[in-house]
């Protein structure tokens, strides 16, 4: 599995406003299909600290899109504002787990929202 994370920084967002999908693509690292994998990504404002979010192909806003791609799926961003740290744990239907994705957040208030 991969020893190395690849880093990727979100582009910020704006609480409560619709975010963009965003499509990874496994490298060839990563020898295992993504067909019945399950795939999860918890927001904490530091490494060891609660859960602020969590997106996952169990809450359905982390969806696979083939073999070898996923994506976090276009949404509406209910997450406080603040900077936070994030990697992707992919379960493969196998068992293996791999992190492969990291980084970090930005998710910037809001002036003008409408109640979620």
């Amino acid at each position: 599995m991969a020893d190395q994370i690849q880093n990727y920084d979100f582009d910020d967002a704006k609480y409560g406003n619709t975010y963009d999908a965003v499509i990874f693509t496994l490298n060839d690292d990563a020898a295992n299909s993504l067909t019945d994998a399950e795939i999860y990504m918890q927001l904490r404002k530091k490494p060891g600290q609660p859960v602020t979010a969590e997106f996952s192909t169990e809450n359905d806003k982390i969806e696979i899109l083939s073999e070898f791609s996923f994506s976090l799926k276009s949404q509406i961003i209910d997450v406080a504002a603040d900077t936070y740290d994030y990697d992707i744990l992919i379960v493969f239907a196998d068992g293996t787990r791999g992190t492969y994705i990291g980084g970090h957040w930005t998710i910037n208030p809001a002036i003008t929202y409408k109640k979620l």
